[in-house]
């Protein structure tokens, strides 16, 4: 997929930022990790706006309450639910079935933009 404007975006592409895992062997919800200034998942989410036409957090339920006014977000469906990131990919390309997805995980705090 190459690039074909002077922004960077990627065309017809949404990013995902994935953070609706339960984190049972972290002990706490490893998305509200703080690596810079930030949580983790908002973190990444400003990452990849410069390059997608839009960004989701991607979250269960629980989390979907938790996220903060001015961040969109993908709740997982009950139709995939519990079953890990392939659910996050799953809900969100049943909900938007024509766009191209740029996932990414909230938990790798050495990415980076460049």
């Amino acid at each position: 997929m190459a690039v074909t404007n002077k922004n960077n975006i990627l065309p017809n592409t949404y990013g995902l930022v994935v953070c609706g895992g339960n984190s049972s062997r972290m002990g706490t919800d490893k998305s509200m990790l703080q690596y810079y200034d930030k949580p983790q998942r908002y973190h990444v989410y400003d990452m990849l706006q410069p390059f997608c036409e839009k960004v989701f957090i991607s979250c269960n339920e629980a989390q979907a309450n938790t996220i903060e006014p001015g961040y969109h977000f993908i709740q997982d469906d009950i139709l995939f639910s519990n079953i890990g990131p392939m659910g996050a990919l799953l809900t969100a390309f049943a909900k938007y079935p024509a766009k191209n997805m740029l996932l990414t995980g909230c938990d790798y705090p050495f990415l980076t933009g460049s």
